[in-house]
């Protein structure tokens, strides 16, 4: 036998490509900015964890951006302080 030996393999062995819709397109991503809340205590925007949410449907602006939801989310900082981060989310269809 002579050439180079095929091997079988999967679908699953085969590396994926990147994000591709249904259409085959490689999908484009929007860069936009997020802006970390700072800890009162430390100063740092890291946190150990997340504990929970709450959100309450409220609709406005904020600096001629739309928002319909108010969002709450509880979360501990490096340092050990306890944070509730307040968030202006625009959810078009709702939750």
């Amino acid at each position: 036998m002579t050439g180079p030996r095929r091997v079988n393999r999967k679908k699953t062995d085969i590396p994926k490509k990147g994000a591709v819709g249904k259409h085959g397109k490689q999908r484009e991503y929007a860069i936009v900015d997020r802006h970390p809340v700072n800890c009162p205590r430390c100063q740092s925007t890291e946190r150990l964890r997340y504990e929970g949410r709450q959100i309450f449907a409220y609709a406005g602006e904020i600096a001629g951006k739309p928002f319909s939801h108010v969002v709450w989310r509880k979360c501990i900082c490096v340092c050990g302080q306890a944070i509730k981060e307040k968030s202006h989310e625009y959810f078009p269809d709702g939750i």
